[in-house]
C-alpha cells in the first residue's frame, strides 16, 4: 500500500516493520500496544476477554457468499474514506474475537489489527514492531493467533501485529486494521510475519482471487485458481532469499511482478509491479521517474498509459487525468524495489487471480 500525502492513513506508505534490530516487513503501519484486551501476555496470563465473542471465533454466516470442497467466497466491499480515496474492506475474527472489518491490501503482508478486537487465544510475544510511515514511527506489538477468513482458520497460529487497543479506527480509517495478503514484504519473505491466508490448511492457500467493484461489494475467493476467461499469465517472482518456501513447503514469491510500462511517448520501461488495491492511484517510482512530475507530484494530464507483459501483450491503458480512483497517476516513493504500483482502479476492471499452486499471477478483463 502506498500513500503518498500525510491526509491518507497516517502518514504514509510505511517503509519497514522492525523487532528488536531486525528488518520484519514492507507494509502498512499501526500503533503500539501493550496489555491488549483478549490478547495472552508472553508469560501466559489474560488480559482480558471481549463480549460476545462467539465459541467458534468464526465471522457470521453472511461473511461466506459460497463454499466447496476446494474454495471459499468472501464478500469483500469498496468504500470511500474519509478522505476521499476507496479502500476495499472485509471481515475477519482474530484469536477467536468478534467479526472485525478490516482493510484488504495486496500491497502489503501481514495483519495489524487492533487489540480490542481480538480474542484470548492471542498470545503477545512483548516484541515491538516500528511501523516507519512517511510521518512517523508507530510501535505494536508482534503476537501469535489463529486467524479466520470465510470460516476457515489458520492451520496454527500466526504472526500478527497488534495495535494498540481503540486505535484501528483512527489509523485506518474506522476499521480495525489492515490484512496484508501480498505474497510477501518485497523481495524477500519474513516467516515471522506475513499474510495469514498463505497460511490457511490445504486448498485454501493455494489461490486468491478478487472481483472488487468501484463501489459495494465484490467477491475474494481463496483455494485452487480456475483462470478466468481471458486470462493472461504473467510468472510469480520467486523470492530472493531464505525462507524459499511458504509453511506448507510451496515456493514463496516476492511481492511484485514483472511488467512493462509506456508512459507518452517514451520507449517501453520494465521493472518490479506492485498490483495493489491499497493505492487509490497508480503511482510510478519519484526517484526513477523524477523529470515527469508536472507539479504537486502528478504526471500531467493527457499522459498516455500502457502497461503490458514483458511479452509486449497489453494489459491495461488509459490516459492520465485528474479523476481521483480513475485516472490520476502519482510520483510517489515506492522503494528500491518497486518501480510501478497499479493503484486501485486497474481492479476495478479487471479479475486478478494469485495462483501460488501454480507460479502465476492471471489477469483477466472483465465483460
Amino acid at each position: 500500500m502506498t500513500r503518498s500525502a500525510a491526509s491518507r492513513w497516517p502518514g504514509g506508505r510505511i517503509g519497514a516493520i522492525v523487532v528488536g534490530a531486525g528488518v520484519l516487513l514492507a507494509a502498512c503501519g499501526g500503533e503500539g500496544a501493550s496489555s491488549p484486551s483478549g490478547a495472552t501476555t508472553a508469560g501466559g496470563t489474560t488480559a482480558g476477554t471481549p463480549a460476545s465473542v462467539p465459541a467458534s471465533g468464526v465471522p457470521a454466516s453472511s461473511d461466506i457468499l459460497e463454499q466447496t470442497g476446494s474454495t471459499i467466497t468472501v464478500p469483500v466491499t469498496t468504500v470511500t474514506g474519509s478522505s476521499g480515496d476507496a479502500k476495499v474492506t472485509v471481515q475477519i475474527s482474530v484469536g477467536g474475537g468478534p467479526p472485525a472489518t478490516v482493510v484488504l491490501d495486496t500491497g502489503s503482508a501481514g495483519l495489524l489489527i487492533d487489540a480490542s478486537m481480538v480474542g484470548s487465544q492471542v498470545v503477545d510475544s512483548g516484541q515491538q514492531l516500528d511501523k516507519n510511515f512517511v510521518g512517523g514511527t508507530v510501535p505494536a506489538t508482534l503476537a501469535q493467533a489463529p486467524v479466520t477468513v470465510g470460516g476457515v482458520t489458520t492451520a496454527s497460529p500466526v504472526g500478527i501485529g497488534l495495535l494498540q487497543a481503540g486505535s484501528g479506527a483512527g489509523l485506518f480509517d474506522g476499521t480495525s486494521g489492515l490484512l496484508g495478503i501480498g505474497t510477501a514484504n518485497g523481495p524477500t519473505l519474513n516467516a515471522d510475519l506475513f499474510s495469514p491466508t498463505l497460511q490457511l490448511p490445504a486448498p485454501y492457500q493455494a489461490g486468491s482471487m478478487l472481483d472488487i467493484s468501484p463501489t459495494g461489494t465484490g467477491t475474494w475467493t481463496l483455494g485452487p485458481v480456475t483462470a478466468p476467461a481471458g486470462a493472461v499469465a504473467v510468472p510469480l517472482v520467486a523470492v530472493s532469499g531464505p525462507p524459499t518456501t511458504y509453511p506448507d513447503g510451496a515456493p514463496a514469491y516476492a511481492k511484485d511482478v514483472q511488467l512493462c510500462w509506456t508512459i507518452g511517448s517514451a520507449a517501453p520501461a520494465c521493472g518490479p509491479t506492485d498490483l495493489d488495491i491499497g493505492n487509490p492511484n497508480t503511482a510510478l517510482n519519484s526517484t526513477t521517474f523524477a523529470a515527469l512530475d508536472a507539479g504537486g507530484d502528478l504526471l500531467a494530464s493527457g499522459t498516455g498509459i500502457v502497461m503490458g507483459t514483458t511479452e509486449k501483450q497489453t494489459l491495461w491503458s488509459f490516459t492520465s487525468g485528474q479523476t481521483q480512483g480513475q485516472n490520476v497517476v502519482e510520483l510517489a516513493a515506492l522503494g528500491a524495489n518497486t518501480e510501478f504500483n497499479t493503484g486501485i482502479e486497474y481492479f476495478y476492471a479487471n479479475t486478478v487471480a494469485f495462483d501460488y499452486a501454480n507460479g502465476r499471477l492471471l489477469l483477466a478483463p472483465k465483460g
